[in-house]
């Protein structure tokens, strides 16, 4: 949590995790709880916009970032991983979030991660490796867009850079991968033995509904919602109507 948002659970007698999940419009508890975390956070009457599957996802980040597991959101483009996963990191203190790209090498995605958390780039990928490991802390890592990590014609490279993932979290880092369906596929094809059998947490929702679309183009003052929604479900979900 940021410093604010643990001074305000502090003052109010409840706990952090309590005053995140308000914040992140997941917070399922006594109404008048969630009106008093709102209003010291200074925060409209209204919960911020979320579907039930943005709240699955919040709740499995939650989760793995207080238990510092290991965790797969998979879930079509945009469903709203980025966005919940940016708002996440953007209320904690402790989380990084970064975004991968598409077939890095072991090298630059250990660089990648240093230069993250503020660690040394020199030397071989063991020693950023080793850095990263000293660095843990209780620290939580969002890999977004992992799927880009996958190679199609070269399992062994996916599965390098998913050991990566599974080092940290043993080393005592929280790790969450988000991504694509293909993502859950690769790993169940792939990693079945060593890395899938150690996801703490798993959320894989179903597609925005058209519902979900709809409350979506209220809330931004959209007008044509129905075609809009019935645009939105082939071009990007969300991200067509932002």
């Amino acid at each position: 949590m940021t410093a604010t948002a643990r001074k305000i659970a502090d003052d109010l007698g409840l706990s952090p995790a309590t005053v995140s999940q308000v914040k992140n419009g997941v917070y399922n508890g006594k109404p008048e709880t969630a009106a008093r975390v709102r209003a010291a956070l200074n925060l409209s009457d209204a919960p911020p916009f979320t579907t039930e599957g943005q709240q699955q996802m919040a709740v499995v980040l939650e989760a793995a970032a207080e238990d510092r597991e290991l965790a797969l959101i998979v879930a079509p483009s945009g469903s709203g991983k980025t966005f919940i996963a940016e708002r996440f990191a953007a209320d904690r203190d402790d989380t990084f979030y970064i975004k991968m790209w598409s077939n890095p090498s072991q090298g630059g995605l250990l660089r990648s991660l240093c230069l993250l958390l503020g660690l040394a780039v020199s030397g071989n990928n063991d020693l950023k490796l080793e850095r990263l490991r000293a660095a843990a802390d209780g620290r939580f890592l969002i890999l977004d867009e992992s799927d880009l990590l996958i190679d199609v014609k070269r399992a062994d490279r996916f599965l390098a850079r998913i050991e990566i993932a599974r080092e940290l979290k043993e080393a005592g880092f929280g790790v969450a991968l988000l991504g694509l369906p293909d993502l859950q596929t690769e790993l169940q094809r792939n990693a079945a033995s060593y890395v899938y059998s150690r996801i703490g947490y798993h959320a894989a929702p179903k597609p925005p509904t058209a519902e979900d679309y709809y409350r979506y183009c209220d809330a931004k003052g959209l007008v044509e919602k129905k075609e809009l929604a019935k645009l939105a479900a082939g071009r990007g979900g969300f991200r067509y109507l932002d």
